[in-house]
């Protein structure tokens, strides 16, 4: 074991690449390890309505702090935070998240005070250490993601294990990971169709060239000729893809340039696929690939917010990020269905807002605020279709509430107080506990859709669920 404590240099270095680790962490840098899930997922537990790297980053300076000036605290502070830290990664062991950010912290950590352990009097501090642990285990203040309720016993799923005398069914072992059987099922279907649609698309094309006497090349040019993105839609694109666009720039109109040119190859794959599949009837081409069958998830709504009748036959649960783009689109839908079964189903608004999205999870806090005073979809509505690169700033989020006639002050202290924070926090926990890594999602009576399904298969959804509530309705009353 090392000894440090006779070169005061050697610890400070160790406690700088701790407090460093930390802060790549809080500041969500590109480091390698980054592109692992695990290490997103981590930096998602909060204490106390602060992410926990941004905790390190405070622990690691104020341990830099003590060590420059304050000596003899420093030891004693050292062994609270391992007792912390070892907390921390059971937690994460818990969860089954592997972040070698995290273990990379703990170990700097733990060469420091190993090593000055064994210079000073070891037993006080490891006491010291083990009490913060004990303490932090007992009290849990971060919590852990609310685990996936297992499906009811079916007596007539085979029984796949037995623990203790009780057996577990492989109808219970699915429900416990719906959401991610689902997901793998789409990617084989997704491959699947891709794979069928290039071949369908060979044909009919072949067929269509030949048929106006061009080639294939010429009919793809006049397919997508007229494709401009309109102003609206070039703002809303520069302000949902700025945070996350690597490529280099110069200025504010570079970036608007490459931006513009990417939303323009993007509306001439949407304006070629639509002109392929308007060649569907003219050539009799009919698809029978069968789509994976909807698993069906249990979701804690409680910090959804709800609008329509609590007893309709029909609940709806959507997931969505107010700065995502396919969610904009699919509010025009929502909308429109809304309208239309008024009264027959109970839509609950839960947030997911992306990592990406710098303003999303801000802008779902102000939701809300909204809803606190009445307004929820009003002031939802006004946030899909507010545009431009400050639209949802702090200060565009309280432009709409004036814009709505909110009381601006209140809106105002609910936002600066992150009032809502642990809500928006809580249901993106509630969405990765049911496997839901994609939205839009919606959840109808149970039945799981990932991603943005279209107006017409949603209806047709709620349809279905109408139906069959209908139907159990009707043997309940005989």
């Amino acid at each position: 074991m090392l000894s440090l404590g006779k070169n005061r240099w050697v610890p400070f270095g160790f406690l700088l690449a701790a407090f460093a680790t930390a802060l790549a962490a809080a500041l969500e840098l590109e480091v390698p390890c980054w592109q692992a899930s695990a290490c997103r997922d981590a930096m998602d537990y909060r204490l106390w309505n602060l992410p926990v790297a941004v905790w390190g980053c405070l622990f690691d300076a104020a341990l830099l702090f003590l060590w420059a000036c304050r000596r003899r605290f420093f030891l004693c502070a050292l062994s609270a935070g391992m007792g912390i830290e070892v907390y921390l990664l059971h937690t994460l062991h818990r969860a089954g998240l592997f972040c070698p950010l995290c273990i990379l912290h703990a170990i700097l950590l733990a060469v420091v005070f190993l090593g000055l352990v064994q210079w000073n009097s070891g037993l006080p501090n490891a006491a010291t250490a083990l009490a913060a642990s004990t303490l932090f285990l007992l009290a849990d203040p971060l919590g852990s993601s609310p685990p996936v309720l297992y499906a009811a016993a079916d007596s007539s799923s085979p029984t796949v294990a037995v623990a203790a005398g009780v057996p577990i069914t492989l109808s219970q072992l699915d429900g416990a990971v719906a959401g991610d059987i689902f997901r793998l099922e789409r990617q084989i279907h997704d491959l699947r169709r891709r794979k069928l649609d290039e071949i369908i698309e060979g044909i009919v094309v072949a067929k269509e060239a030949k048929k106006r006497d061009v080639s294939p090349e010429d009919l793809y040019r006049t397919a997508v000729r007229d494709v401009s993105p309109t102003q609206e839609e070039l703002d809303f694109y520069v302000a949902a893809n700025r945070d996350y666009w690597d490529g280099p720039y110069r200025d504010e109109e570079e970036l608007r340039n490459k931006l513009r040119l990417q939303l323009v190859l993007e509306k001439r794959e949407q304006a070629w696929k639509e002109f392929v599949r308007s060649l569907y009837d003219k050539y009799g081409v009919s698809i029978s690939l069968p789509d994976p069958s909807s698993p069906t998830v249990v979701v804690d709504t409680r910090e959804g917010i709800a609008v329509g009748p609590p007893n309709a036959p029909v609940t709806v649960v959507e997931f969505s990020d107010y700065q995502c783009p396919v969610c904009r689109e699919a509010h025009k839908a929502v909308e429109e269905l809304m309208e239309e079964t008024r009264g027959e189903v109970r839509w609950v608004f839960m947030d997911y807002p992306l990592r990406r999205h710098k303003q999303a999870r801000k802008a779902a806090e102000a939701a809300r605020c909204a809803a606190d005073q009445g307004r929820f979809p009003d002031y939802r509505n006004a946030l899909y279709a507010a545009a431009g690169p400050d639209a949802l700033t702090p200060k565009g989020l309280l432009d709409v509430a004036a814009s709505l006639g909110l009381n601006t002050t209140d809106f105002r202290r609910c936002l600066e107080s992150g009032r809502h924070a642990q809500a928006v926090e809580e249901n993106l926990q509630e969405a990765r506990a049911r496997g839901i890594d994609a939205i839009p999602a919606f959840v109808v009576n149970g039945r799981l859709l990932l991603g943005f399904p279209g107006k017409e298969t949603l209806a047709a959804e709620i349809a279905k669920a109408r139906s069959a509530s209908a139907t159990r309705i009707a043997r309940a009353s005989r």
